[in-house]
């Protein structure tokens, strides 16, 4: 059982350290000093020896110089320690395949334990001394550990799971051009996507001129409507490529303040390199005309495209042309609507 000022010093800082970076820093550092262990390690991942996906936290001195200690994960992973059992020197080195290859682990007095989570997840603590060996409280304090630190693994994997997803829907919402945006009535820009902080904002926290002016259109458009709370969407033409804005009504998250309204931002995607090469093998098309379609669907006209891809506009009309024939469509809006819609896109 751990006493008060273990609660304070250790707990807070392990429950905390999933959002440290790197996580866990200050947990093991508390801990090397309240063991009075010359090394503490720390390692969260998985148990299989085969996949090398694991963090190693450390907290003494000149560890990163050590070469036996750079060979720990190495060995505790080899010792498929058993969760909860806390295991002294001995009892590692019967566990291990060939001992031998670790002869300089062993000149020390050892305690670990491993701890599974929820998911794939294990974490193993490890702290060593050259001197006196661990106490029998020693080894109480490291086994409390456990069902804390089992949880704390649980919170981890669960916000890893909610950061791969949030960075791949970021991903997707930047391949076709949409971003949200919390904004407030005094145009200040609260949490928002990349896209959207850039469009309305210039990456900013404030509203660029021509971010404010498609929010006050959006918000005059509202006003005449007989439902003030009802979904509006406008288009607005500016000095950059068309934008369109949408004001959600009744969003699933509360807002960051009572004011703030929830947009949902569009303007033409961006363009990638994969993109063009996608086009190409999809349809057949030439780089050239893969160009001409992707300008084309970024709602440039004949000749504002020609001009960018240093054509006349004649060859331009010319390739338009092709491009209706190879992508079975019969006109520049068919062919706008093929192009956004087809897996390209998102190249």
């Amino acid at each position: 059982m751990l006493g008060h000022v273990d609660q304070v010093e250790l707990l807070t800082a392990l429950h905390a350290g999933v959002y440290e970076t790197p996580p866990w820093q200050t947990f093991i550092e508390r801990l090397r000093r309240r063991m009075r262990a010359d090394r503490c390690w720390l390692m969260i991942g998985s148990d299989d020896p085969d996949r090398p996906n694991h963090d190693w936290l450390a907290a003494a001195p000149g560890l990163a110089r050590c070469e036996a200690a750079k060979s720990v994960p190495a060995m505790i992973r080899s010792a498929r320690q058993r969760p909860g059992r806390l295991y002294a020197g001995v009892d590692l080195m019967a566990l291990l395949p060939d001992p031998s290859l670790w002869p300089d682990l062993f000149d020390r007095h050892w305690r670990t334990v491993r701890v599974t989570g929820a998911g794939e997840l294990s974490g193993w603590i490890a702290v060593t001394r050259s001197s006196e060996d661990f106490s029998a409280a020693d080894g109480a304090t490291l086994t409390a550990l456990v069902p804390h630190l089992a949880v704390a693994l649980q919170t981890k994997e669960v916000l890893e799971d909610q950061r791969r997803r949030a960075t791949l829907g970021e991903m997707l919402l930047d391949r076709v051009g949409l971003g949200w945006a919390w904004v407030g009535t005094d145009g200040e820009i609260g949490a928002a996507s990349p896209v959207a902080r850039n469009i309305l904002a210039n990456g900013g926290r404030h509203l660029q001129p021509d971010g404010a002016d498609a929010i006050r259109l959006l918000l005059d458009s509202q006003g005449a409507t007989a439902d003030p709370d009802a979904d509006r969407c406008i288009a607005v033409r500016s000095t950059t490529p068309d934008i369109g804005l949408r004001k959600v009504r009744a969003p699933p998250v509360e807002p960051p303040a009572p004011d703030a309204m929830l947009l949902i931002v569009r303007a033409p995607p961006p363009e990638h390199g994969a993109q063009i090469e996608l086009l190409t093998q999809q349809f057949k098309l030439t780089p050239t005309e893969a160009k001409l379609a992707l300008l084309l669907a970024r709602n440039l006209s004949i000749a504002e495209a020609a001009a960018a891809l240093d054509l006349t506009v004649d060859t331009a009309r010319n390739y338009s042309k092709r491009l209706y024939f190879k992508t079975a469509t019969r006109g520049l809006s068919e062919l706008v609507r093929r192009v956004l819609l087809s897996v390209a896109i998102l190249g």
